[in-house]
């Protein structure tokens, strides 16, 4: 079987993937231990982004840290994906998808390399490692991107329920 050329999403796949890309961010932020405060997360258009998670670090972050919060959008994003598709990295469609989530997600990335004048390849052993946390926990970035996809954004307090209801199932 061939890879598609291109994949076309639906409206309802376009916004799926947002809200996991903006619950990967978050699940990745508490995956640093990077002490925070949050305002909310949202998959409301502005100006400069399809979605945002506006928080305010309590701490300077470490490069480390900052990647992997960053790389936790894209990787979310692709094993959303993935598992909605049921297939995995070795699958022949997996590279198309992988290319159809990076250009959606490409403000991370080009953040990442302006921020820290360094080359994209120096930033991928940060989204594996984005990628393992976030399978890891896919539970609770589902859980964020259900809730997310419902509202469209989610206040501090609403995130924190549903990661409390999270932590004492698990």
């Amino acid at each position: 079987m061939n890879a598609p050329e291109t994949l076309r999403f639906t409206p309802d796949e376009v916004l799926q993937g947002k809200c996991d890309h903006e619950a990967g961010h978050y699940v990745a932020l508490l995956a640093t231990g990077l002490r925070h405060t949050l305002d909310y997360i949202s998959v409301e258009k502005s100006k400069s982004a399809g979605g945002s998670i506006c928080y305010s670090p309590l701490e300077t972050p470490t490069l480390e840290q900052y990647a992997i919060i960053a790389m936790g959008g894209l990787a979310a994003a692709i094993e959303g994906e993935f598992r909605r598709r049921g297939i995995d990295e070795y699958h022949p469609d997996a590279n198309i998808i992988i290319l159809c989530c990076e250009e959606a997600s490409g403000d991370d990335f080009d953040l990442l390399v302006k921020t820290y004048s360094q080359p994209k390849e120096d930033f991928y052993p940060y989204l594996a490692r984005a990628t393992d946390i976030i399978r890891e926990r896919w539970n609770l970035v589902e859980a964020i991107s259900s809730e997310l996809k419902s509202h469209r954004r989610l206040s501090c307090d609403e995130v924190k329920l549903i990661v409390d209801h999270f932590n004492r199932s698990a």
